[in-house]
């Protein structure tokens, strides 16, 4: 089974954006590791494949993923959330959607959403933090690139 040139993938739109996607979060988190845990039939024309996703937070990560501070208090509080942070293998559960057209058996549809909150949060240990990290992320918390 192929897929339509135009196939949707969350907000973007394409086999290119959906291969671009790819190629950021693999350059960003070289260490990715995407498991499948179950597959399951929802219609005729679409299945759920439920994943553990599994990343590493490096220093170069953080930096450019994630923080951009622009004041010395931003910049205080980076230093302390990369060393909650780094060298911590996050493992993330989610899910993946494909539909696909019955008539042209192609798939028309990809889409994806990631909890990073959970295992975020339990590293970080309170709001705050998690808040600062995604501030100016390149990332959004259900793991999507942010456009």
């Amino acid at each position: 089974m192929s897929m339509t040139a135009d196939v949707a993938h969350n907000t973007s739109i394409g086999v290119g954006a959906l291969i671009r996607n790819w190629k950021i979060i693999t350059v960003l988190f070289p260490e990715i590791h995407v498991e499948l845990n179950k597959l399951t039939e929802v219609t005729e024309c679409s299945v759920i494949a439920n994943i553990t996703t599994t990343i590493t937070l490096s220093e170069p990560s953080l930096h450019s993923v994630f923080l951009q501070p622009k004041t010395k208090y931003e910049r205080t509080l980076c230093s302390w959330i990369v060393t909650k942070l780094q060298g911590q293998r996050v493992v993330m559960h989610g899910s993946v959607r494909f539909s696909w057209c019955s008539a042209s058996n192609r798939v028309i549809g990809v889409h994806s959403q990631t909890d990073m909150m959970t295992p975020l949060m339990q590293i970080l240990g309170d709001i705050e933090d998690f808040a600062m990290l995604f501030s100016n992320a390149r990332i959004t918390p259900g793991f999507d690139l942010v456009r």
